[in-house]
């Protein structure tokens, strides 16, 4: 359920909007870069499938936390690109 704050329009400057979304994107993909290394994975998609697969039962909670996270980037890259 969206709160209130979630439909809010706020104008900043051109600016500042991209640094913040290009900082934002980069901290997401660090995030799931050390995640996947940690279980020396190198692709999310096949890190969650080999994770349900039951190969790798130990990482069930990581593989959860990098579908969040990717789901939060590609909200933030959609907002990018459409700057």
């Amino acid at each position: 359920m969206a709160s209130e704050s979630d439909s809010k329009k706020v104008e900043i400057p051109y600016s500042i909007a991209k640094d913040l979304l290009e900082s934002k994107i980069k901290d997401l993909r660090e995030r799931v870069n050390e995640i996947l290394a940690d279980w020396n994975q190198k692709d999310a998609e096949e890190f969650q499938r080999l994770t349900r697969e039951g190969k790798i039962p130990e990482a069930e909670m990581d593989a959860i936390r990098i579908g969040n996270i990717i789901e939060s980037l590609n909200e933030y890259e959609e907002i990018y690109t459409n700057l």
